[in-house]
């Protein structure tokens, strides 16, 4: 027996432990001003975690515009386990400008959850995805999306993905 795996009734444990119900998932609209500091929240350590690529301090510098300029100005969606916000999506202009986990709950179904809603309300959708985001691109194009073309961020200087998905298609 190999020194370096887990005891079968640790992976169950942990496996056991990642599950969640996701009928249990309430997906509601953004109504409410004393929810922006969760999604920001949320956001904020999501784009830390997977964007490492990119210096935290261009995240940070970004909160507040996500506030008060690109939440309000969309049609935002949250997913709820249990009345704590545990991520969310945000549609503008045919695109999906946003779909967030909380770190600590990713990988459990969440994502997947708020992004069939997103399409079942607001299908074509377009999104932005960086290349070197490699989980975010094999997510989406498990979900159906396809590559259309990359493009350089002008900001961040980084190649994006622009990924489209089409009910019809």
């Amino acid at each position: 027996m190999s020194t370096d795996t887990k005891p079968t009734a640790d992976i169950i444990e942990s496996t056991e432990m990642n599950r969640i119900d996701l009928s249990s998932i309430l997906i509601r609209p953004l109504s409410r001003p004393e929810d922006f500091h969760s999604l920001i929240q949320i956001w904020l350590d999501a784009s830390i975690e997977a964007h490492h690529f990119i210096p935290e301090s261009y995240w940070r510098s970004k909160a507040k515009d996500v506030c008060n300029i690109y939440l309000p100005a969309a049609d935002t969606y949250m997913a709820i386990i249990e009345r704590e916000i545990v991520g969310f999506y945000a549609y503008y202009q045919h695109r999906l400008a946003a779909l967030f986990v909380e770190p600590k709950m990713q990988h459990r179904g969440i994502g997947s959850t708020l992004l069939e809603d997103a399409k079942n309300r607001f299908s074509p959708l377009e999104a932005r995805v960086y290349k070197r985001n490699s989980d975010a691109v094999q997510f989406y194009l498990h979900h159906g999306f396809l590559i259309q073309k990359e493009e350089i961020d002008t900001e961040t200087k980084e190649p994006e993905l622009i990924i489209t998905y089409n009910s019809r298609d």
